[in-house]
């Protein structure tokens, strides 16, 4: 979970009004950096009503989510800070943080002696703060220095978080707000949707290049390099239905569209090519070894497969869908973009994969288009 180094309250507004419209698992992701955004602020009994909220309720989390180690991490420090006896362990369901139930109280550092380290720890702070990339790792690092946690509410960070305590109080009133969850968007790309979007993509990356990835890129991909696109004519009707036809499969119609768009189209940064009507084609049928290879037996249960955005872990896919999936990538070095059509919404969409034998599983989306918008994401840092 990358993070932006300066955050003031347009940031955290932009954040408060996403929480409201997103499905479940994404609003809690983003109601997760909004409470370690705050946290960090120095406001910890706004930022601890909004953990409660990651524990219990309609935003709460499950165990099986990705975020809650980190979550567990930082409970106990940030409650003894805001004199709220806890446990040190803990599950996410068992947890009350209610002040009638009395938990052992943790240790701490006597004020006097913490007073005199504390210029030395804000010293401390401020550089992990510079270094650091992840606000997964943000919480790691002050659940195993609690003490740390009091050095925030002095404004050790404030420098870097520009929020007051009024708006970090209004952040949380809107996420009190939120009713009920929305349900997944309608929204199917059409071909000018990815015409904008992949149109986009292009101007980004040949406006960044520098000379040390274009002579790469030369030598990887020489015809895109000179002709400086990674968009290819767009497919005919004709050839989307030759593909399904011999695929014996009707397509998810955002993908037609995409193809429609631009049939194939290469991710520079990512050293990918997507296939076009001629290569695209079923997983199994160059990578039968494969498949089989992650078709062992084991299964995830639906709780924590179902889990999209940051509440995922990568290994947690169901290795016999590689049987039936569609390659729409060339596989290097054991990477490869597939499309599961095991696991189809409400839109028709189907599931997309970002695999990888490194990463021993599949970073998974809802669609291709919501895969294609983190990869854009992930290229260019935005």
């Amino acid at each position: 979970m990358k993070f932006s180094k300066t955050i003031d309250y347009l940031y955290l507004f932009n954040l408060s009004q996403q929480i409201q419209v997103l499905p479940l698992d994404e609003a809690s992701a983003l109601l997760f950096e909004g409470c370690t955004l705050i946290l960090l602020a120095g406001y910890l009994d706004i930022a601890y009503k909004l953990f409660v909220k990651l524990i219990s309720g309609e935003l709460g989390i499950s165990e099986e989510s990705s975020l809650a180690p980190p979550l567990k991490s930082i409970i106990p420090g940030l409650c003894n800070s805001v004199g709220i006896s806890c446990p040190t362990t803990f599950s996410l369901r068992e947890l009350s943080l209610n002040k009638d139930i009395t938990y052992a109280n943790i240790k701490a550092k006597t004020k006097k002696k913490f007073d005199i380290l504390g210029s030395l720890l804000d010293l401390q702070i401020r550089k992990w703060w510079e270094s650091s990339n992840s606000l997964i790792s943000v919480l790691y690092y002050f659940g195993h220095f609690p003490n740390a946690v009091n050095r925030l509410e002095v404004g050790v960070l404030r420098d870097y978080i520009k929020i007051t305590p009024k708006q970090a109080q209004e952040f949380l009133e809107s996420v009190n707000q939120r009713k009920s969850e929305p349900k997944i968007i309608g929204f199917i790309p059409t071909m000018k949707d990815w015409q904008i979007f992949l149109e986009k993509w292009d101007k980004t990356m040949f406006d960044n290049l520098n000379d040390a990835n274009k002579k790469s890129y030369e030598d990887y991909f020489p015809e895109v390099s000179k002709r400086e696109s990674c968009l290819n004519q767009g497919a005919t009707e004709e050839e989307i239905n030759t593909l399904e036809e011999k695929l014996k499969t009707k397509l998810p119609l955002s993908y037609k569209n995409f193809l429609l768009a631009s049939n194939g189209f290469t991710i520079l940064d990512e050293y990918y090519e997507l296939y076009g009507t001629d290569e695209i084609k079923w997983f199994i049928e160059e990578n039968r070894e494969s498949a089989e290879i992650w078709d062992d037996g084991y299964d995830v249960s639906d709780e924590e497969y179902f889990l999209y955005g940051q509440h995922q872990e990568c290994g947690s896919i169901r290795g016999r869908y590689m049987k039936t999936a569609l390659q729409i990538s060339f596989a290097e070095d054991g990477y490869v973009y597939l499309l599961n059509p095991q696991i189809i919404d409400s839109r028709n969409e189907w599931e997309a994969w970002d695999f990888g034998t490194k990463i021993s599983g599949a970073y998974r989306y809802r669609s291709f288009w919501d895969m294609m918008q983190a990869i854009y994401q992930r290229c260019f840092d935005y």
